[in-house]
């Protein structure tokens, strides 16, 4: 099947939905997940077809593959900040409140596949404003994750338009955040005991150390298929601590059950990873 041409003064080519489609299934990705964020990337990729004289899906797939270039071609950098705030709510009522009382000396937390970093911050926000109500918090220790380098060059400048600051709560907003011109930067305080690196969740590796809390939100359990999701699962949730949480997005769910995660009471989002000497049974198997 060969790429029409789009009538443009450029004479650029178009993919159409179906062509998009068997490019998602050679790459193990999930329509559903890619559907209403199609345009963009479809575009993106007609571009890069262009550029390399690829004619057909078939031929791109062939020539290209799974190349990471094609691969930081589909990311999605959408995000939000606060995004679903009745999560944040049982994290700073519930979740968070139940990790301390088990008086950790360091609370560590994984963003994986923090797009431009706004859960990383709204993390860092919630756990400055805990501040103020908790007598001694232990330290905090952040890493933030993505595949693609220009989303993590942008999300360490910390700085987002004044239309991305809506979700903010105004005192939290005042403290941790400067306003300059039309951009709101996030304080330098803040950019602290932050790690980002480059990191793929299909197959980058394990970890040393372990997690009290990974968010998984928007990412893997929304644009890949089932089988990649199932490979990628058992490794990611085997670098969370035993009591620890797992944090997906609202619409995603586990891609079957799994006996070491237990969803929490206090909301839909979080599973729970039993502390138990038998956590490590089943799917997510300690590593040997």
């Amino acid at each position: 099947m060969t790429l029409h041409h789009s009538g443009s003064a450029s004479g650029s080519i178009a993919m159409d939905d179906d062509q998009f489609k068997r490019l998602l299934d050679a790459l193990d990705l999930s329509w559903q997940g890619y559907r209403k964020v199609r345009k963009g990337i479809k575009k993106r990729l007609s571009r890069h077809m262009e550029q390399t004289g690829c004619r057909s899906v078939e031929d791109y797939v062939k020539r290209i593959g799974n190349r990471t270039e094609t691969r930081l071609l589909m990311t999605v950098s959408t995000s939000r900040f606060f995004r679903d705030r009745t999560l944040w709510k049982a994290l700073e009522e519930k979740i968070i409140p139940e990790i301390l009382s088990r008086s950790p000396d360091r609370v560590r937390v994984w963003s994986a596949g923090c797009a431009l970093g706004q859960e990383v911050y709204s993390f860092r926000m919630l756990w400055e404003f805990m501040k103020m109500t908790q007598d001694i918090l232990p330290a905090l220790f952040l890493l933030a994750t993505d595949i693609h380098p220009e989303y993590l060059r942008r999300a360490i400048e910390g700085e987002y338009r004044t239309a991305d600051m809506r979700a903010v709560p105004d005192d939290i907003r005042d403290q941790c955040l400067a306003l300059g011109g039309d951009r709101y930067v996030v304080s330098e305080r803040l950019r602290s005991d932050i790690s980002w690196e480059i990191y793929d969740l299909t197959d980058s590796p394990d970890y040393p150390d372990s997690f009290q809390i990974i968010f998984l939100r928007n990412s893997l359990l929304t644009y890949y298929k089932q089988n990649i999701q199932e490979a990628a699962l058992p490794r990611i949730v085997d670098n969370l601590a035993g009591g620890g949480y797992l944090i997906v997005g609202l619409r995603e769910r586990l891609p079957a059950a799994y006996p070491a995660l237990v969803r929490s009471d206090a909301h839909p989002c979080i599973y729970s990873k039993e502390d138990s000497p038998n956590s490590g049974t089943g799917p997510f198997q300690a590593r040997s």
